[in-house]
């Protein structure tokens, strides 16, 4: 039997009351202070995903980590809300829209508890 290979989701979402302008900001922090092999696109209006080939559950919270601490360690974006959340394949869901539904709702999770 075939080992499956784990693929993980990092959803970095701005509340709607954001300025567009901050998901540019944050998309160049993004360019600037990850890996090459991270690739983020653009995900709805105020949303980013990234998606990690070969990275389990421990690597995608190791670069959502990664995220969040640069992004607060940029002057343009201190101060920006940035909710976000992981889900990993297979562990999570079969297919990208399972694993972006379990993203979002650990994202929202987080705007509730903090």
């Amino acid at each position: 039997m075939k080992e499956k290979v784990p693929i993980s989701l990092v959803l970095l979402k701005l509340p709607k009351s954001q300025e567009a302008s901050a998901l540019l900001v944050l998309e160049t922090v993004l360019r600037r202070d990850l890996r090459y092999q991270d690739q983020f696109l653009r995900y709805q209006e105020n949303s980013l995903v990234g998606i990690l080939a070969e990275t389990d559950e421990l690597g995608a919270k190791n670069l959502q980590k990664r995220v969040l601490d640069a992004v607060h360690g940029d002057q343009r974006l201190k101060e920006l809300l940035v909710l976000s959340g992981t889900a990993t394949y297979p562990m999570d869901g079969e297919d990208i829209q399972s694993l972006l539904k379990v993203a979002e709702s650990r994202a929202m999770g987080q705007s509730q508890t903090s």
